[in-house]
C-alpha cells in the first residue's frame, strides 16, 4: 500500500464516520425536537424525594404543610398544560385554620392535578383532628378527594368515622374542614358509646 494511502485512509474513514453520524443516524438531534401534539409522555419530567412544602396565607401564618417520600411530576402533552399532574408517595399533610389544632391527612398515594387545586388520595387514607376539648375525630377510607383552597374533602367510597362518642360507617362523605362538619352520604350505621 502506498505511503500516501496509509496516511489518507484514517482521515477518509473518520470523514465517512462523521458524515454518517451527522446525516443518517443522528439521535442527538431528537433531543431538540418539539413534542408531537399526539404524543403522550409516560415518564416523569422531574421528581423530588423526601420533601416538605409549606404554604402561607396572606397574613403570613402557615396554612398547610405537605410532606412526601417522593413526588413525580408528569406532563402528558410533553410540555406544560392543564393536564399536568404530580404523584406523591406516602403523602402527609397538616391543614391549619386560624389558631385551632390542624387537621392531619395521611395516605399511601396522592395525585395532585388542576395546578394543585385537587388531590386524590388513595390507600389507607386517614384524616383526623385532635381537639383538646372534643377529643380525637378520625376518618378512614380507601379513597378521598381533597380540595386544598376550599379545605373540603369528599368520597363516594366506604368510610368510618371514630370519635370519643362512638363510630359511624357509611358509603360516601363530605367534609368541610373549616367548619369541622362531616356529612355522611348513605347507608349510615352508627354505634354510640355513652360516657
Amino acid at each position: 500500500m502506498p505511503k500516501w494511502l496509509r496516511k489518507a485512509l484514517p482521515v477518509a474513514i473518520a470523514l465517512l464516520v462523521l458524515l454518517y453520524l451527522f446525516t443518517v443516524d443522528n439521535p442527538s438531534s431528537q433531543l431538540f425536537d418539539t413534542a408531537d401534539s399526539g404524543q403522550t409522555q409516560t415518564a416523569p419530567v422531574f421528581f423530588i424525594t423526601d420533601f416538605e412544602s409549606r404554604q402561607y396565607g396572606d397574613s403570613g401564618t402557615i396554612v398547610q404543610i405537605l410532606r412526601g417520600l417522593r413526588a413525580d411530576h408528569f406532563q402528558p402533552k410533553g410540555q406544560a398544560s392543564a393536564e399536568d399532574y404530580t404523584v406523591i408517595e406516602q403523602l402527609e399533610a397538616e391543614i391549619f385554620q386560624d389558631q385551632e389544632d390542624p387537621w392531619l391527612i395521611r395516605a399511601n398515594q396522592g395525585v395532585a392535578n388542576q395546578k394543585g387545586q385537587q388531590i386524590t388520595l388513595s390507600g389507607n387514607v386517614k384524616l383526623w383532628l385532635q381537639d383538646p376539648e372534643r377529643g380525637l375525630t378520625e376518618l378512614t377510607t380507601e379513597k378521598l378527594v381533597y380540595f386544598p383552597k376550599r379545605r373540603f374533602a369528599t368520597t363516594d367510597a366506604p368510610v368510618r368515622i371514630t370519635t370519643p362518642d362512638g363510630t359511624a360507617d357509611a358509603i360516601g362523605l363530605d367534609a368541610d374542614l373549616t367548619k369541622q362538619i362531616l356529612t355522611l352520604k348513605k347507608r349510615v350505621r352508627s354505634v354510640h358509646a355513652p360516657y
